[in-house]
């Protein structure tokens, strides 16, 4: 159904209401407030259930909504099992979830369930596979083909799925509108099947590269930093000796640790101001203390 006759039905609907209760109806206003839900919503909207009843059960063909994202997918045709019958209905009842034009081009098909069928369900089962072997997402097992043919499951089928027949790769094609298939050739196969989450691969190397990246804009602030120090230390060699000496130094291995410990602060958490050199960095306060009176 159109956006417009959505419209046009819900205004209507929404004009009936407000004349059984008496209340003032807007058409304006109520038309934006019906067209922004639809806007926002996704519209047209194309869900809907269609549901096909007997007196022994009932079955239901259903298109999703834009809401349902990943699992979204245009509904065009299927297959519904309404059971086993001694003696068929004479009717079929069919209901649909909602207003709207629908046009079905639909086929009723009872299969007898004589000796005939049990044969050829049996000889299917031959050709099944066999020594089956499951995991959390894989299988595998062997086949034996009477002919080339297309093997049939009932997994519901994923662009993530893979196959491969003797160690080759083949093409997972989707049977009965929803399940896993591939092409079998005549003879004898071992076939495995696995699931892999579609993108995972390219998420690992796109994070991978993201952590390279980011290690090495790391590594070159360290060395940045290093050098940074460097120069702060060999600018202490040019310092005059003596007592004044001695009061510029220190001034200036403050200005070092200062320096350092700002640094350092954004990974452990601490920083140090003039009268705790003694603390957190005194070890650095030493060894450079140590050092420098020696070099001078």
């Amino acid at each position: 159904m159109a956006l417009s006759q959505q419209l046009d039905l819900e205004l209507k609907k929404a004009k009936q209401q407000a004349d059984l209760t008496g209340k003032a109806f807007n058409q304006t206003q109520t038309k934006y407030k019906y067209w922004r839900y639809h806007l926002l919503a996704g519209s047209p909207d194309p869900s809907y259930k269609l549901s096909v009843s007997t007196k022994k059960t009932t079955e239901t063909l259903a298109q999703p909504s834009q809401e349902m994202t990943s699992f979204f997918r245009l509904v065009d045709g299927g297959t519904l099992n309404l059971g086993s019958y001694q003696t068929l209905p004479s009717s079929l009842t069919l209901k649909p979830s909602k207003l709207g034009t629908y046009r079905l081009k639909w086929k009723v098909v009872a299969i007898p369930l004589n000796h005939a069928y049990v044969k050829e369900v049996r000889q299917i089962q031959q050709e099944g596979i066999k020594q089956l072997k499951l995991s959390q997402n894989r299988l595998s097992g062997m086949l034996n083909a009477k002919k080339s043919s297309i093997m049939t499951s009932t997994i519901p089928y994923s662009s993530g799925w893979h196959a491969t027949l003797d160690g080759k790769a083949v093409k997972v094609i989707k049977t009965n509108e929803a399940f896993v298939g591939i092409q079998v050739r005549k003879g004898k196969h071992r076939l495995v099947l696995y699931y892999q989450t579609p993108g995972l691969r390219t998420g690992l190397i796109i994070s991978t590269l993201a952590a390279l990246i980011l290690l090495a804009c790391f590594y070159l602030e360290l060395e940045k930093a290093k050098e940074h120090k460097k120069a702060l230390i060999f600018s202490a060699f040019s310092l005059p000796l003596g007592i004044e000496g001695t009061i510029l130094f220190n001034a200036f291995l403050h200005q070092v640790v200062h320096h350092v410990s700002n640094f350092l602060s954004p990974f452990t958490g601490f920083s140090v101001n003039g009268q705790a050199v003694v603390g957190l960095n005194r070890g650095i306060w030493q060894f450079y203390q140590v050092e420098f009176v020696v070099s001078l």
